[in-house]
């Protein structure tokens, strides 16, 4: 069997690292290829001193090109390094001791795994941060607060960027400690601004109560966002059209604006006023009607745009959002 072929997504850009790599992928392949769990323990004592030679050359290169990169997760990477060395030494000293029950598979699980976990995860890990690592992230996001979530858009925890410093940036944890990260992995930000929103990924290179750094950040997304932290709600607000107070149902709000029910009409591009209560906070906010959703034998529904919301009043409807969505998810109405 083949356990993963070489492919284009290996790549590092780095004719000697992509030729030792593409080495140990022939290697481990014509292995498989040509033996089942009948292979003789000379055999597999042969692939894994193979292995270890490789393991002498190639590591000491990947690690001396890290330190010259000053790469974040250079003791990681490391130790990592050597826990490969201890398992293919151990199970060499099984096999030939005779106490591996089953010799084949262990080896194979070994060789898969550092095919699709080490190289595929870790090493594009640190080819990525080579490639990345003067990308200038936007120093208006400091100071600002931002939500920590995975790929998945599975909140987190939120924080405030304390310091940006080209694609690294450390992040304070202003609501607790930040769940379910480990090093390495990649998380998303998202932070907002006035009537902006920014996100970007980036990976994890340490992680503690007090703080969270990352590293290897690239922008995924800048603009005006009507779905950024957008919460479903049935909060009461004041529309106040010309002198006169409109009732209203804010139907879901986010940083940069909110969706209005109302039987007031309005017209895309006018300026509002809206009065709501969040969090024991008090908002009083123009916004333009950006988009009219028009309903049969319902309240129409307009999207509006935050246009004067200042910067301690953005951070108080962000704390709102960070903890209605928080009880969302865990099914807490209030």
């Amino acid at each position: 069997m083949q356990i993963r072929a070489w492919s284009n997504e290996f790549v590092s850009g780095i004719d000697e690292i992509d030729s030792q790599h593409k080495e140990l992928f022939e290697l481990i392949n014509i292995f498989a290829l040509n033996n089942d769990e009948n292979v003789t323990e000379k055999a597999l004592v042969s692939f894994l001193d193979r292995l270890w030679e490789y393991c002498i050359h190639h590591f000491s290169l990947e690690e001396e090109m890290m330190r010259t990169n000053d790469y974040p997760l250079l003791d990681y990477h490391i130790g990592l390094h050597q826990d490969l060395r201890w398992v293919v030494t151990d199970i060499k000293s099984e096999i030939t001791a005779g106490t591996l029950r089953e010799p084949y598979t262990s080896v194979i699980r070994l060789s898969s795994d550092w095919l699709n976990e080490h190289i595929a995860k870790h090493d594009l890990s640190f080819f990525s941060f080579c490639k990345n690592k003067d990308y200038d992230l936007s120093k208006s996001m400091l100071g600002k607060v931002c939500e920590i979530s995975t790929l998945s858009n599975e909140m987190l925890g939120v924080g405030r960027i304390e310091s940006v410093d080209n694609n690294r940036i450390d992040i304070s944890h202003s609501t607790g400690k930040i769940l379910a990260l480990e090093l390495n992995d990649i998380v998303k930000v998202s932070s907002a601004g006035k009537g902006s929103f920014q996100a970007f990924l980036a990976m994890i290179f340490h992680t503690a109560p007090e703080i969270l750094k990352l590293f290897n950040a690239t922008v995924v997304k800048t603009a005006n966002d009507r779905e950024f932290f957008r919460v479903k709600t049935d909060m009461e607000a004041l529309l106040w059209v010309e002198s006169e107070p409109q009732p209203a149902t804010i139907v879901d709000i986010s940083a940069v604006g909110m969706m209005l029910a109302t039987d007031e009409p309005l017209e895309i591009s006018q300026l509002v006023r809206i009065e709501f209560l969040a969090q024991n906070t008090h908002f009083e906010e123009f916004c333009r009607v950006v988009r009219a959703v028009r309903r049969v034998e319902a309240p129409d529904n307009y999207g509006l745009a935050f246009e004067t919301m200042t910067n301690a009043q953005s951070d108080r409807l962000i704390s709102f959002l960070f903890n209605k969505q928080a009880m969302n998810r865990h099914g807490i109405k209030k």
